[in-house]
């Protein structure tokens, strides 16, 4: 078994227009873990998207980035409750 690999991806929501919830689905995800480039755009768009449709998605802050401190600071405050941020051991773990 590879990776996963998203079809048809073209807008900032990773879920707009692919395959992505079929994906997650099928692979029996419970919980996703979202980081990536462009926080306040793609990543919070598609973790937006991914609570809507009742997706366990968590913002992953030492892994994403964007232009500049503020943007991340805003993304971060808006999914405080979504934060995961990477333990010491190095391990992802969602909020209790």
């Amino acid at each position: 078994d590879g990776d996963v690999v998203v079809q048809g991806r073209t807008h900032f929501d990773a879920f707009a227009g692919t395959d992505l919830e079929q994906l997650l689905v099928e692979q029996g995800a419970e919980q996703v873990f979202f980081g990536g480039l462009t926080t306040d755009q793609c990543v919070a768009r598609t973790l937006g998207t991914a609570l809507r449709i009742g997706i366990d998605g968590y913002l992953v802050p030492e892994i994403t980035a964007t232009f500049c401190g503020y943007l991340q600071q805003r993304t971060e405050r808006r999914f405080r409750q979504q934060l995961a941020p990477i333990t010491r051991k190095g391990l992802l773990s969602p909020p209790t």
